[in-house]
């Protein structure tokens, strides 16, 4: 099985936000422990304190993101993102962690056989709207979006982001895809295997 993992500026900055959190945690509990008996009364002591409450929300925040990939058996195609979408009218909500005003921010799990693909290649080649509704572009700095739809045989389709993936990775995916179904991608999509 071939897993491949995003490399991307935004999912590096929630990382590195993340660890120095944990860093400052760390660091505070130690001075905590360490200083007990002194008298300590700054503002900065304070403002330390909070990160530890805000430990927890950022460990669940980036959890969301470490649990992204595509994987790839020569029989099945397994795809884990995350993505804002506007939930549906008396649909329950997620956690506040994850709420972007009206939209939720939520992590799309799907597999498929591959033996049940028809075609794939961009959205945009078949007509359908972003599942994504974040409006972010595929040119964006921290967290593009271009999706890509694999359509089945009977209609339904499954998506993922290129976008954070980098060149090489797609090639990966998508020569590994091709050589599983015998299916070529799609318009544009077809030249990231043109440049493999």
């Amino acid at each position: 099985m071939k897993k491949f993992r995003p490399i991307n500026a935004g999912y590096i900055v929630v990382y590195v936000v993340v660890g120095f959190c944990v860093l400052e945690s760390i660091w505070t509990l130690y001075n905590y422990f360490t200083r007990i008996g002194t008298q300590q009364n700054s503002m900065m002591e304070y403002f330390f304190i909070w990160t530890l409450f805000l430990l927890p929300l950022a460990i669940i925040y980036v959890n969301r993101y470490r649990q992204s990939v595509v994987e790839i058996s020569p029989t099945r195609m397994r795809i884990v993102r995350p993505a804002l979408v506007t939930p549906k009218p008396g649909e329950k909500r997620v956690s506040f962690v994850f709420r972007q005003g009206e939209n939720d921010n939520i992590l799309i799990s799907r597999s498929f056989n591959l033996d049940q693909l028809e075609k794939y290649g961009y959205i945009e080649e078949f007509g359908l709207r972003p599942e994504d509704k974040s409006g972010a572009k595929e040119d964006a700095k921290l967290f593009p979006v271009h999706e890509v739809a694999f359509i089945m045989k009977d209609g339904r389709n499954c998506r993922m982001n290129a976008a954070i993936y980098k060149p090489k990775q797609l090639q990966g995916i998508f020569s590994a895809v091709r050589e599983a179904t015998g299916i070529e991608p799609t318009g544009k999509l077809s030249e990231v295997l043109k440049t493999a």
